[in-house]
Order: C-alpha cells, then structure tokens, then sequence
C-alpha cells in the first residue's frame, strides 16, 4: 500500500487518519491540536481492543486520569509504558498516580525520548511514531502510521530488551538507568557521548530514590 501524506492543521486526530485499512501507512503533520494519546484512542476505536505500549520521555497527571479512562472501558487488553529515568525526580507528585494506573509491573525506565507506541490484536500490529507526547503541544508535530509487522516486531524487540534488563517500575536510581543503558540495542556507545561523560549531559539524580 502507498503511504497516504496528510496535512492536518485543524483536523482531529480521527479526522486526520482517516478510516484505516490493513497495511496502513501514513505520515501526518498537524499543528499539534491533537496528542498522542489522541491518536491512540482514534486507533483503538477502530480496531478494537489491543495491546498498547507507550514509549515516551514523560507523561503528566492528566494524561493519566485520561489514560485511566480508556483502560476501565476495555480499550487495552494489556498496557506497557517506557519512560525517561528522569521522571521521577522531575515530577515526584505524578509517580504515585501513574503508578496506580499502568501498573508497577508494567512500567520501566531508562534514558528515553523515544515517541512512539504500539496497539496490536489478532488482525492489527499498528506502531505509530511520532514527535508528540502524551499531552497536545500547539506546535507543529508529525507522526508516522503504519499497520506493519516488522516494524511492531522491531519496536518490540527494544521495549522487551528494557523490561527485561530494567527493574519494574518508577523506583530506582538514575545510576542504575546509566548502568544498563550502555548495553541496550546491540551494545556500546557512540565515542562522542562516553558512558563517563553521561552525567554531564544533564543534572545528576543519581542519589534520588522514590519508594512507594
């Protein structure tokens, strides 16, 4: 299938992608009137209950309370969420409330400003990749859909790797995050950021630990 090109400066996000069909594949560029968690919920109305996996660097309170929302109407058979290891230390008054929600298990960290996310059933494997977090920005923003395997196997593939070397949830150290980061994804780090030189790139959080 070709890859439809959309425009979208005052379009919701269901208007924007349109009525999907398999093999969807479709690049949009908004003015940031809808959010990512937006375009989830326009992609679960049409498919139907999936999976969903959320990479993303942050998430706020009423992203949450949104997110809780479309858990308790049977939206996702299962949810995951990848967040940035500073989280924690940025909004200590969010992590009990998003723990609560998603669900210690279901919630790792690590150094992350990866956006994208996944909602896969038996007859869909959509991975949406995208510059907008969780909460709308009116700025201008873009995502790229596509009803795609390989790309869900491949997204996938990173999201187990951290759950599986991280430890479950929003209670850590950002030295612990450090420590795993280097091996993740094949393994090593570019010359030009040294595992070393981590904690100069941005404010050191490595003594905060929030126990819940």
């Amino acid at each position: 299938m070709n890859r439809t090109l959309k425009t979208s400066p005052r379009q919701s996000a269901r208007e924007s992608i349109g009525t999907l069909a398999a093999g969807a594949r479709i690049t949009g560029v908004t003015k940031g009137q809808f959010s990512l968690l937006d375009l989830i919920r326009a992609i679960s109305d049409q498919i139907g209950p999936a999976a969903l996996t959320v990479s993303t660097w942050s998430t706020g309170i009423r992203d949450t309370g949104n997110l809780e929302i479309l858990i308790d109407s049977g939206s996702f058979t299962k949810v995951s969420l990848c967040l940035d290891r500073s989280f924690a230390g940025r909004q200590p008054k969010y992590v009990e409330e998003v723990i609560r929600v998603w669900g210690q298990e279901n919630i790792r960290m690590t150094r992350n400003h990866a956006k994208f996310f996944m909602l896969r059933n038996e007859a869909w494997n959509i991975c949406v990749r995208s510059s907008m977090n969780l909460n709308r920005n009116p700025r201008l923003e873009q995502y790229d859909l596509d009803d795609s395997l390989d790309l869900c196997e491949f997204f996938q593939g990173v999201i187990d790797e951290i759950f599986e070397k991280m430890p479950p949830g929003l209670v850590k150290t950002a030295r612990q995050c450090d420590q795993v980061f280097p091996t993740l994804i094949g393994g090593g780090m570019s010359d030009q950021y040294r595992h070393e030189d981590l904690a100069a790139m941005e404010i050191r959080l490595e003594d905060i630990v929030i126990e819940f």
